[in-house]
């Protein structure tokens, strides 16, 4: 799709571009050109990798200093999804239909996610998948029992596939998701039927205004509220909302080609696998395969100020609503701004926003909505990369504990020891109060735009997300978390073996151990008082002249732990 303003959107590019070239002064000599190789350039390039990927390895951080931010940047979002949940699934043979019952055993999905998250290839694509997965929310407990595990893993491949396309063909692809369909409830939803009182359900034409594009209030372009006589505008009334409804009837899921066999154990027929992995469809069939029904309301479709003429089918009905929404005028700031927060920092200035909007809005090429180039522009704001901004109160996240288990896991590339991945999700009341997939609403585990009651945040009007779910139990049981899974006795169905080899060559030498680490963890962010705690530590455990290996060992485990728990590592910068 086209738009104009491409004197703005070249310049909000330029930005981009000048920030790539030179991540910050201290990487730059008298002549302006790039210096690679020294510790300054290797914190900023440690830094634009921990905003953009799950984790970083030093050889990583060293590629990046090498080729620049804006090239390795490139270079990863044009990767290919490496694998998806339906080779993890049936390479395992988990969408079989036997004895087993794999179609009832929604933990599957959590062994594929952490799997996906801790090895799986192009953890950049990953990263914007997991900041998609928090902004068109699809939670486990929401979806049909019947194959839900593999309803979800379908999504989370949606997210990873799209994830550097463009922004409408996202949004089509999650609307006609069987795990949407059933999780804000599409799926079968049936025109207006006055003998019975029955209308369209509403769930989700209200959320894919409210969440998904363009919020409750219309934006300026920097995401601030449009104001008349000092009040907000709201972007959609009732009305709207059913008039919108009506779109959305007439789709379920695609049985067409597929068997429907008995049940091997107690239950009712079991579809193939297929049926939640297919996109739904304008023509469903019942598992009857002769008898097709059509439940599309062909009413007059009236919203946000736009008209669908009575008679318009299922699919061109779509199409328009589709294209309307996702050229409205609040979407490039109402989704800019939430990804800025899910990668970077949680209260971006007015001109971040504003600049990372624009790009959305055009890319330089007359091109709307592609998230590559948004991805691009949020990485590699001078917002993002300036180095003031480590020591800045205002600038920066909360890092989520499910990115900080991810990055754990990642950063020393731990792997399962059966191959089965059986992590368990995160119980708020014992693990993280965070795993991919299980938030407790459409809201996310937490509201963009919360605020901590009596809090410093609340006193500087500053919004911290991810507080909302830092409770007196979830910060404890973190602490728990990480000790036990980096001595590799966690709460998990197995052991996740780390690989520490690299960590053990160099701890005979703590500061060096405290070096390395506080590099590919925090970019380097540790302060002085946190590197005096860790070093006192690590340095205090001797080591053995007969069998260095177990209090090296001992020495990195220490490090990691207390370097993950502190709060240098816990806010990201």
């Amino acid at each position: 799709m086209l738009a104009g303003g491409g004197a703005s959107a070249l310049a909000a590019v330029s930005i981009v571009t000048a920030a790539a070239s030179a991540l910050s002064p201290s990487t730059e000599d008298s002549g302006g050109n790039r210096i690679v190789g020294t510790k300054e350039s290797r914190k900023a390039a440690a830094r634009v990798g921990l905003h953009a990927s799950i984790g970083v390895t030093a050889a990583e951080i060293d590629e990046i200093d090498q080729l620049g931010a804006a090239a390795w940047l490139d270079r990863q979002m044009a990767l290919p999804n490496d694998g998806t949940s339906v080779e993890f699934f049936s390479n395992r043979g988990l969408d079989r239909i036997d004895q087993n019952g794999h179609w009832r055993n929604e933990a599957y999905f959590d062994s594929m996610i952490w799997a996906h998250l801790f090895e799986g290839g192009n953890a950049v694509r990953k990263r914007m998948a997991l900041a998609l997965s928090e902004i068109f929310v699809v939670s486990l407990a929401g979806i049909e029992p019947m194959w839900r595990a593999h309803a979800a893993g379908a999504y989370w491949d949606i997210l990873n596939a799209h994830a550097f396309s463009d922004f409408r063909t996202l949004l089509e692809a999650v609307t006609l998701s069987p795990a949407m369909g059933q999780y804000l409830n599409m799926k079968g939803s049936r025109a207006s039927d006055p003998s019975t009182g029955r209308v369209p359900d509403e769930n989700f034409a209200r959320e894919i205004m409210q969440l998904f594009t363009i919020g409750l209030f219309e934006l300026n372009l920097d995401g601030s509220r449009v104001l008349v006589n000092g009040q907000p505008v709201p972007t959609y009334s009732n009305a709207d909302v059913e008039g919108l409804a009506k779109v959305f009837t007439g789709f379920d899921l695609d049985y067409s080609g597929l068997q429907i066999v008995a049940s091997p154990i107690p239950g009712p027929p079991v579809p193939e696998v297929q049926v939640v992995r297919r996109p739904m469809t304008s023509r469903p069939r019942s598992w009857n395969p002769q008898q097709t029904v059509s439940t599309h309301s062909v009413e007059e479709k009236r919203f946000l100020g736009r008209v669908i003429q009575p008679g318009t089918g299922p699919d061109r009905s779509l199409k328009l609503t589709l294209d309307w929404l996702a050229n409205h005028q609040n979407v490039a700031p109402f989704i800019s701004k939430q990804l800025i927060q899910r990668l970077v920092t949680s209260n971006p200035s007015s001109s971040y926003v504003m600049r990372v909007a624009t790009v959305f809005n055009d890319n330089g090429s007359g091109v709307r909505g592609d998230l590559a180039a948004v991805f691009k522009a949020i990485i590699l704001d001078p917002e993002a990369v300036d180095p003031s901004g480590v020591a800045n109160p205002f600038f920066g996240k909360v890092r989520e504990p499910m990115l900080r288990f991810a990055q754990w896991g990642r950063t020393f590339r731990a792997r399962s020891t059966t191959g089965a991945w059986s992590i368990r999700p995160m119980n708020p009341e014992t693990l993280l109060n965070q795993s991919p997939f299980r938030s407790p609403s459409v809201f996310n585990f937490f509201r963009p735009d919360y605020v901590p009651p009596r809090s410093q945040a609340a006193a500087n009007g500053m919004a911290a997300p991810e507080l909302q779910i830092a409770t007196d139990n979830a910060v404890a049981n973190y602490v728990n978390v990480i000790y036990r899974t980096v001595y590799e006795n966690g709460y998990w169905s197995e052991v996740l073996k780390a690989n520490y080899e690299y960590e053990i060559g160099i701890a005979s030498d703590a500061l060096k151990l405290l070096d390395h680490l506080d590099l590919i963890l925090t970019a380097g962010q540790l302060s002085e008082f946190t590197r005096a705690t860790v070093f006192d530590v690590v340095n205090n455990i001797s080591v053995s002249g007969l069998d260095p290996v177990p209090s090296l060992l001992e020495r990195v485990r220490q490090a990691v732990v207390l370097i993950m728990c502190s709060n240098d590592y816990l806010v990201q910068k």
